[in-house]
């Protein structure tokens, strides 16, 4: 027995030596205790999170010239407009979850569930527009036209276009003109729609171009600040954005051109921007499209990349950044031609509407990516557009 013991004592001390030289762990040497079994790693397989996928919240969009939502649990599909004319833009109250939209030069507000459709603005009937320059060099178009609404990020307005921008302000049922175009020269600045309300409700990205126009690709980005000024970003309309959570910055992002307006930020405290943008002389001109930032203060984007400046590239790879650009790192392998996109409000996933058709799915489609690169999933969608989330608190 004393020689089991003196073999057994000397195994243990050949294991301690053993471990300091390739650096075991203790705790491999001590077994867990009956009174703390050892923890369990559940693997979540593509089918396992496919099953139990569920939007973050309802999804309203655009089709067939209604306005339609889409449930949490991705596949229950109801139409909630019913104009006679189409619907041409909306958006979701963050507080409530009430409609404002436009439908035959009309601003209506509706809350879906309880059927109280109410007229808040009616504008005159508009003459068919011959073509689209044509339309918005139209002196009638551009006074009388009701365009964009827009709520803010308390709910207790909504913005529009209207002549410039009006704001109607629910608390004292008065509308309050914000920037006015009708002073008449030769040469004026016309807002063509709004954009987005910055999350602190001080500033407002809007499109914007000069009359006479002759191409549609001199309308570009503009932010109007407190006071009512407005400020020329010198990006083309077709560049998407993204504000960091305090707005203080705004991120543009364009698809259209690789160097050096791809990535940009902009203070917006002087309203200055800087490009952030990677690039590789003489080799590669990286795109970006449809950024986020995160309360982490990532940027996510999607980057496609080309040797052709002059060509769009055809997949867009999704990724994560620093605010100023640096530390690239890819989120998902897969990669899109895009036509559209919305981030889910905590960035843990995006909607894309696809642009292109791939190996698996057609063009049209909108899929659910995950940042954990996760399978992609196609949801019930087929040509929506303008997809907007519920984020009230009654769901």
């Amino acid at each position: 027995m004393a020689t089991f013991t003196q073999l057994l004592s000397y195994l243990i001390l050949l294991g301690l030596s053993t471990c300091l030289l390739v650096g075991c762990m203790v705790s491999d040497l001590i077994p867990p205790q009956e009174s703390e079994p050892p923890s369990k790693t559940i693997m979540i397989t593509s089918e396992t999170y496919q099953s139990q996928f569920a939007l973050p919240a309802p999804l309203y969009y655009q089709g067939d010239g209604q306005v339609w939502r889409l449930s949490p649990d991705a596949q229950t599909k109801q139409q909630i407009t019913s104009e006679s004319a189409p619907v041409e833009a909306f958006d979701v109250s963050p507080v409530d979850g009430s409609l404002a939209y436009i439908s035959n030069n009309s601003l209506i507000i509706v809350r879906p569930g309880d059927g109280d459709r109410k007229v808040l603005r009616v504008g005159p009937e508009l003459t068919p527009p011959r073509d689209e320059v044509a339309h918005l060099n139209d002196i009638e178009y551009i006074t009388s036209a009701i365009r964009t609404p827009l709520w803010s990020p308390d709910g207790r307005k909504i913005a529009f276009i209207e002549n410039g921008l009006q704001i109607y302000d629910f608390e004292r049922s008065h509308t309050e003109h914000l920037w006015g175009q009708s002073n008449p020269s030769n040469e004026r600045i016309i807002l063509d729609s709004l954009l987005s309300w910055s999350p602190n409700g001080q500033y407002f990205l809007v499109s914007q171009y000069t009359t006479p126009m002759k191409s549609v690709n001199q309308i570009k980005l503009g932010v109007i600040k407190p006071g009512a000024f407005l400020y020329d970003l010198d990006q083309t309309n077709s560049a998407t954005f993204a504000w960091n959570p305090e707005a203080t910055l705004l991120f543009l992002a364009n698809a259209s051109f690789g160097y050096p307006e791809s990535l940009l930020r902009c203070d917006l405290g002087n309203i200055q921007c800087t490009m952030i943008a990677e690039f590789e002389p003489a080799r590669w001109y990286y795109h970006y499209a449809y950024p986020f930032v995160t309360a982490e203060n990532r940027l996510m984007v999607f980057m496609g990349a080309t040797n052709d400046d002059s060509q769009a590239p055809e997949t867009f790879k999704l990724i994560s950044l620093n605010l100023d650009g640096s530390d690239r790192r890819n989120l998902r392998s897969d990669g899109y031609n895009l036509a559209s996109a919305l981030w889910s409000p905590n960035g843990d996933g995006v909607l894309i509407a696809l642009a292109q058709d791939t190996d698996t799915f057609q063009t049209g489609t909108l899929l659910w990516l995950s940042t954990s690169d996760q399978a992609a999933i196609s949801l019930p969608v087929k040509d929506g557009n303008n997809f907007r989330w519920d984020l009230s608190l009654e769901q």
